[in-house]
């Protein structure tokens, strides 16, 4: 394709650390722990669509090795995304300026297994309080919701300057 109309504005990561981090969500139907799943989606480099169809069954969390395996639900050319995975370590010794996936991942999975008990693998990664999957125009909200509490404008000339691709 084309590519879109016009670019998603990059929501900054270095400032949404501002941001307090909570489980309940920040907008109607949006996803428990959005803080954390923000920070996933950008470290995994994950679109709205992709965030929103994710399922426990599509990581793996490797404890002896300390890593965390994503098969995105979705992909542009691969969409059972059979091909495609994406893979983090621990970087807790590496880096104390950016959160470590592998523990954000592992943090996160345990906190839905107290929440709601022994996960399926169809069980969405980033459900809403209701544990469904959340829809992508929720996503979009809720990565809006980020932008507005960090003081970037909603709308440049009447356009939207945020949507799926915000967290990339």
């Amino acid at each position: 394709g084309i590519g879109p109309a016009r670019q998603s504005s990059a929501i900054d990561f270095l400032r949404v650390h501002s941001i307090p981090s909570h489980t309940y969500p920040v907008t109607k139907g949006g996803p428990i722990s959005p803080l954390r799943n923000f920070i996933l989606c950008f470290q995994f480099i994950l679109r709205e669509i992709e965030m929103a169809g994710a399922e426990v069954g599509h990581w793996n969390l490797d404890h002896a090795h300390q890593t965390v395996r994503w098969q995105p639900p979705t992909s542009k050319t691969d969409s059972k995304a059979y091909g495609c995975s994406r893979t983090w370590g621990c970087t807790c010794g590496v880096s104390t300026r950016f959160p470590c996936p592998y523990h954000l991942a592992s943090g996160h999975t345990a906190d839905l297994v107290a929440r709601f008990g022994e996960l399926p693998p169809t069980f969405p990664l980033f459900p809403d309080i209701n544990e469904n999957p959340v829809k992508k125009s929720k996503v979009v909200e809720y990565f809006e919701a980020f932008a507005t509490t960090l003081g970037m404008p909603l709308m440049t000339n009447g356009v939207k300057n945020f949507g799926g691709h915000s967290a990339r």
